[in-house]
């Protein structure tokens, strides 16, 4: 970009400056005339007065008189591209500005969409809340409607118990009869027991399959955790890339700084440099520019860092639904259990009652009334023992739901803990982006307050782009500290949920030991219960003794146990009925088993797609390293191109400066001899070092010839830049060259003063004349000649200047020989 920018100002030069050469003459001479002013003594006197100096040493002070107005030429076109680069800074500052004030939106929106979570999590806190509040009802009714249902039970027993003391009468005469059919009863009561086991170790086998799908249940869980557990992993790692990608800027700024800081330093160096400087500053503001684009893709790269978070976290939450889910399914796993249980204790008590009949029919007549009462007071501690176990029972599962409950909550909790430091780091992020954004407006701000002091003309543009940046660093700080007190507030909610989550799990423990303390009452009445139920078998043993020894009273009970076995039967089908429904529930159990296992199986799909989706964005985010070490191998080629620049176009200065003092030393020496070549004597010296010495002629042959050499370089230096027009220049500098040369002489001459007389004598003569005239026809203007027949044909104009500067010559040799 430089070089295209050099070569265009270089062409551009010679359009716009087609004057004649001449005029471009007068005005170096001008120039120099008017820089050489302070000085108190001219080249003139210089030499004059100081017989031991070398034309070196006279060429060596325009050198340094003749620098100001080369930087002063240098230093106007760059004032004038100043707006268009402050207007560049600001639409490289506005895109900064703007995505500060969207980061700052986006900021707020989390936080409104935090405050509708929050609502959303206490309505769903109140409606289970008012869900646990029915249940208890519920709760409530059904202990109701138990206490009701067995009341009744135990008025249809005391109205079966008389119903049997009226049977006992009648079923004396029906004794013999009804032996037969009791033993027709006791083998189907046998293979009912029979029937009985069976269903009973079905039911232990559908037990151990719902086991066996528990724990793969389990093992589809533990899948899931490993699976959250990698994609945490990943975020880490994308958290260490997005580490690596803060180094890269922060590495990227501190260079910017270094090069600004060498800028500045080379402005305050020498004013000489500032040509140089400005090129600098130019290639800094591409490579501003280019970072700005390095600025873009970071934040592209960021978005999809934050793209790839969000995706983690619908993975995260999808993995939670299903977690609930599977509670879900395990707590209706736990009630068909529960249904299992409560059916093979009814069994279990239905066989206790098939027994204790088959008691009763072997126990004798006469102490049936006794031995009743006293079963019928041990099935009333028994219902009791039953009813505090089933209320103990259901306490405890009262107590596991709210135990769930309370654990879902707290997961909840902690879910929106989580959420909340999550939206918090992220607003803590683009909080830091704003502060960097900031410290880069300011860092712009300062090389804009830089540029505004070297400038006077551009104060007015300058103080509205300031002022424009001040309001708007004043509204990115104030919307800054805004966001710093929704994250304050954020905080203390936070706080003040971590409060509430301590105050749940100190509730939790103080529920946790009183059901603790409730269990072990239940258990302290479970042994109880059995030590009565020890007791009630040692007495049952007691009464097979007293009926082993009373058969022949079993004969007045058959008619009793008629109605009994009938009882039994239908006991019996409803059993029946009671196991159908189990199978069926059970049959339902293993369907949901298996929509379990398909949704287990979508859950361990989505786990796949959600490992997939992380290593894409491992992809994308080695990409973007690449692309990062991409793009500081170019900036460290562009580093180095700049330098090989800087090199060239310093060799570049120094020749020119070169070819403008030695064309400044041209312009002064002809104005010399125009000053000179009125006094008649140093044109005598001239003419008698040319005739007496040959040593002149050829110093100022090798003196012409390295003024040659290096007009040429100038030219070829010009012909890359310039097109046509130029011919004339060149030929106009040969000739002053060649005036160059009589000035040398004419030094000599002063220098001489010796010879003055044996000049004098010569000049006296016609043939001393006509020789002079010919040996500096021939010797001083002959390279006038070679210099024409190198570039180019003469042409009139040239012819005509040539002839005058002859003429002009012959008439002040003729006055002198005159004066003579």
């Amino acid at each position: 970009m430089l070089h295209t920018k050099t070569k265009s100002g270089l062409s551009e030069t010679p359009t716009k400056k087609a004057s004649p050469a001449t005029s471009r003459v007068s005005k170096s001479g001008s120039r120099s005339s008017s820089k050489s002013d302070p000085d108190s003594h001219s080249p003139l006197q210089n030499s004059r007065l100081s017989f031991g100096r070398s034309p070196k040493s006279v060429e060596s002070k325009p050198n340094v008189e003749r620098r100001s107005p080369k930087i002063n030429n240098t230093t106007t076109p760059d004032s004038l591209q100043k707006p268009p680069r402050l207007a560049k800074k600001i639409l490289d500052l506005q895109p900064q500005l703007n995505a500060a004030r969207e980061d700052l939106k986006k900021v707020k929106e989390q936080l409104v969409s935090v405050e509708q979570e929050k609502a959303q999590a206490l309505e769903e806190l109140n409606e289970a809340r008012k869900h646990a509040n029915e249940a208890t009802k519920k709760l409530s009714d059904a202990l109701i409607a138990l206490d009701k249902a067995e009341e009744n039970t135990e008025i249809e027993r005391f109205r079966a118990i008389e119903l049997e003391q009226a049977g006992i009468d009648a079923s004396q005469q029906r004794e013999e009869i009804w032996e037969k059919e009791l033993e027709t009863i006791q083998n189907q009561h046998a293979i009912d027991v029979g029937s009985l086991l069976s269903i009973t170790e079905e039911l232990q086998r559908l037990q151990k399959e719902l086991l066996m799908t528990t724990e793969a249940k389990t093992t589809a869980l533990s899948h899931t955790n490993d699976a959250m557990k990698i994609a945490e992993i990943n975020a880490e790692k994308v958290e260490v890339l997005s580490g690596e990608i803060t180094r890269l800027k922060a590495l990227l700024h501190s260079k910017t700084e270094i090069i600004d800081n060498e800028v500045f330093m080379k402005n305050q160096k020498s004013d000489v440099e500032l040509s140089v400087l400005r090129c600098e500053l130019e290639e800094a503001k591409e490579t501003a520019g280019k970072l700005a684009e390095l600025e873009l893709l970071i934040e592209d790269l960021k978005t999809e860092v934050t793209d790839a978070k969000k995706a983690e976290l619908d993975a995260s939450t999808l993995v939670n639904e299903w977690k609930k889910k599977a509670e879900l399914l395990e707590l209706r796993v736990e009630e068909a259990i529960l249904s299992e249980r409560a059916s093979s204790e009814s069994l279990t008590s239905a066989v206790e009652q098939l027994d204790e009949c088959n008691g009763k029919l072997q126990n004798s007549m006469s102490d049936i009334a006794f031995f009743k009462e006293k079963v019928g007071s041990l099935e009333i501690e028994i219902t009791r023992c039953e009813k505090k176990l089933d209320v103990s029972e259901r306490r405890i599962e009262i107590s596991k739901r709210e135990v769930t409950e309370m654990e879902k909550t707290i997961e909840e909790l902690k879910l929106e803990i989580q959420r909340i430091e999550g939206e918090k780091t992220q607003a803590i992020d683009s909080e830091k982006q704003i502060v960097g954004s900031l410290q880069s407006l300011l860092q712009e701000k300062e090389g804009i307050l830089m540029e505004l002091e070297s400038s006077r003309n551009e104060v007015e543009h300058s103080k509205r782009a300031m002022d424009g940046l001040a309001s708007a660093l004043h509204e990115v700080s104030i919307e800054a500290r805004e966001s710093k007190e929704g994250l304050l507030a954020k905080q203390i909610e936070v706080d003040n949920a971590k409060e509430q989550i301590s105050k749940l799990n100190e509730i939790l423990k103080s529920t946790e030991e009183r059901y603790i303390a409730m269990i072990n009452e239940a258990k302290d009445e479970i042994v109880g219960l059995e030590s009565n139920y020890e007791r009630s078998e040692l007495e049952a043993e007691n009464l097979r003794i007293i009926w082993n020894r009373k058969e022949q009273s079993f004969l007045s009970s058959i008619k009793k146990s008629d109605d009994e076995v009938n009882a039994l039967n239908g006991q019996i089908d409803e059993m029946v009925n009671k196991l159908k429904e189990t199978e069926q529930k059970v049959a339902g159990t293993k369907e949901e088993n298996a929509h379990l296992l398909a949704r287990i199986n979508e859950a361990e799909l989505e786990a796949t797609t959600a490992n997939k989706i992380v290593e894409d964005v491992k992809e994308t985010s080695l990409k973007l390293k690449e692309v990062l070490l991409d793009k500081e191998t170019e900036l460290q080629s562009i580093t180095q191109e700049n330098e090989d620049l800087r090199t060239r176009e310093e060799v570049a200065t120094e020749k020119i400066k070169q070819l403008s003092m030695l064309l400044e030393e041209v312009t002064a020496n002809k104005l010399e001899v125009n000053g000179k070549l009125e006094n008649v004597n140093d044109l005598v010296a001239v003419s008698d070092l040319l005739n007496s010495n040959g040593r002149v002629y050829e110093e100022d042959k090798l003196k012409s010839d390295t003024v040659t050499s290096e007009l040429d370089l100038c030219k070829e230096h010009e012909n890359t830049n310039v097109d046509n027009g130029h011919d004339e220049e060149a030929e106009e500098r040969n000739i002053e060259v060649d005036v160059k040369k009589l000035e040398t002489c004419d030094y000599e001459g002063s220098f001489s003063s010796e010879r003055m007389v044996e000049v004098e004598s010569l000049v006296g003569d016609s043939k001393s004349k006509t020789e002079f005239e010919s040996l500096f026809q021939i010797n001083g203007l002959a390279t006038l000649d070679e210099t024409k027949n190198d570039n180019s044909p003469p042409s009139t104009d040239k012819q005509q200047k040539k002839k005058a500067l002859l003429s002009k010559f012959g008439s002040f040799l003729k006055k002198k020989n005159s004066h003579k």
